[in-house]
């Protein structure tokens, strides 16, 4: 009797352990969430890069239509 209570302290060890490995695992997680950025900071962010690719073909549009007109 004395040996099978040893055995399910030994095993009830295991079990803490791996509950506190997985506690500190969701907490990681939790941090790592809390700092992705929100839908409206995505859409923000997409928004940017939109108005960033829009500028660049306007100013290549500018710039070829300006060399075209100098050109003899």
């Amino acid at each position: 009797m004395e040996n099978r209570i040893t055995k399910l302290e030994v095993e009830f060890g295991y079990v803490r352990r791996d509950l506190d490995e997985i506690k500190t695992e969701l907490k990681d997680i939790s941090h790592r969430l809390a700092r992705m950025p929100t839908t409206n900071g995505l859409w923000g962010m997409i928004a940017t890069v939109i108005g960033v690719a829009l500028t660049m073909i306007g100013i290549t549009v500018g710039v070829i239509a300006h060399l075209t007109a100098t050109l003899p």
